[in-house]
């Protein structure tokens, strides 16, 4: 039996939260201001401040690994399309990942969230001292063999939590997949991905990153007192402290959250 990570980091507390209303515009509700391009460098953007004696120190600024032109900033959150991600191929040619965001930077990120598009069956990558969380986005699914295990996982499945130094065989089941990663370094890796619909109303536990990607169609985040339209295949993220309450509704996204 492979080992696995310790992969049950909570989540925040949820509770039901009013159902959004039908039909709404997926325009964010106040302008986006664009990230300059051609820098040169990884883009920072700065942070929503941790409130202080959180227990954590406070978050500076976020460096994303995509192109520094795709990156919007709403309020204090970074929003980012995927499909103004270019893609970079696997070397095996296997298939492709949009990296999205990771912290603090991307050579020596403490975590990293991205799409891959797999579109032949092959082992994964081998990432020591990594929990992996994974979930499936759209196309048949695959069958992951972890070890001794063997996981099916659909476009409905919960995500799945693994150790990174493990070897994985992915097969896929009927054709190319999209896939959502989520990867957090380090022995207090606690990071945590569920899928969500309708609404929620979460409240952190911990100092947290927080992140939303909604998959196929438009979510909304309300989070002190702010509104927020989030188109599909968007991903938008910040640090908060504990304690912050935010409200989401929608379609089918993914919710992420990794300790800080």
């Amino acid at each position: 039996m492979t080992s696995r990570m310790d992969c049950h980091a909570s989540l925040a507390m949820t509770e039901p939260a009013a159902a959004i209303a039908p039909n709404r515009g997926v325009a964010m509700t106040a302008p986006a201001v664009a990230v300059a391009p051609n820098r040169g460098v990884p883009m920072t953007a700065p942070a929503a401040a941790v409130a202080p004696n959180c227990g954590v120190a406070m978050i500076e600024a976020i460096a994303v690994i995509a192109r520094p032109q795709a990156v919007a900033i709403h309020g204090s959150w970074q929003v980012i399309h995927l499909d103004a991600v270019l893609p970079t191929p696997w070397r095996n040619g296997g298939g492709v990942t949009r990296e999205l965001a990771c912290w603090p930077d991307s050579r020596d990120w403490v975590w990293r969230m991205s799409v891959a598009e797999v579109a032949a069956s092959g082992p994964f990558s081998r990432f020591e001292g990594v929990q992996r969380w994974f979930a499936v986005l759209g196309g048949a699914g695959v069958r992951l063999r972890i070890g001794a295990q063997t996981h099916q996982l659909t476009g409905s499945s919960a995500p799945l939590c693994f150790d990174g130094a493990s070897p994985v065989d992915c097969e896929l089941l009927d054709g190319a997949t999209q896939d959502f990663n989520l990867m957090q370094r380090g022995p207090r890796a606690g990071a945590a991905m569920r899928r969500i619909y309708g609404s929620h109303r979460f409240v952190l536990d911990a100092p947290k990153w927080v992140a939303l990607y909604a998959i196929d169609s438009a979510c909304q985040i309300v989070h002190e007192g702010a509104v927020m339209e989030l188109p599909a295949r968007t991903l938008a993220w910040q640090a908060l402290p504990q304690g912050a309450m935010l409200q989401v509704s929608g379609g089918a996204a993914l919710w992420l959250e990794v300790v800080a």
